[in-house]
C-alpha cells in the first residue's frame, strides 16, 4: 500500500510543500491544485469556491477568494444569474494559524478580512 498526502485525484508532481505567513505547513501554488477537475459542473473550481474558499499568500501578504453570492445581469430572465466573488486581504495574517482560522470560521469574517473587490464575475478572475 501507498501513502499520499494529497486528496484522491492530485497527480505527485502537484506535491510542493513550504511554509506559510503563520510558520505552517502549506501546499505551494500548482495549477494541478487549483484547477478545473473535469469538465461537469461539479468539478468546476467556480463550483468549488461555492463550499470552499481559496488563500494565495504572497512575502507578506494573505488573500482569501470566496463566492458570496449571485446576481443577475440587467434585463436578464429569471433564472439568468451568476455567481459573484470577493477578493480580500487577511489582515494579521502572521497571527491566522490554522486554528484560529478554523475559530473565526472560513470564508473569514469582515473583521479579519479588508475587501479589495466584491461583486466579481469568475470572468474578471479566470
Amino acid at each position: 500500500p501507498t501513502i499520499s498526502l494529497l486528496p484522491p485525484g492530485y497527480p505527485p508532481s502537484a506535491l510542493h510543500v513550504m511554509f506559510n505567513l503563520a510558520n505552517e505547513p502549506m501546499y505551494k501554488y500548482s495549477l494541478q491544485l487549483i484547477a478545473d477537475r473535469g469538465f461537469e459542473p461539479k468539478d468546476w473550481t467556480s463550483t468549488r469556491l461555492r463550499a470552499e474558499a481559496l488563500y494565495l499568500e504572497s512575502g507578506s501578504k494573505r488573500y482569501e477568494l470566496t463566492q458570496k453570492g449571485t446576481a443577475r445581469p440587467k434585463g436578464a430572465p429569471d433564472g439568468a444569474e451568476y455567481d459573484t466573488y470577493c477578493f480580500a486581504e487577511v489582515l494579521l495574517p502572521h497571527a491566522m494559524d490554522a486554528d484560529a482560522m478554523k475559530r473565526a470560521g472560513v470564508p473569514l469574517p469582515g473583521e479579519h478580512v479588508r475587501v479589495l473587490y466584491d461583486g466579481l464575475d469568475w470572468e474578471e478572475i479566470a
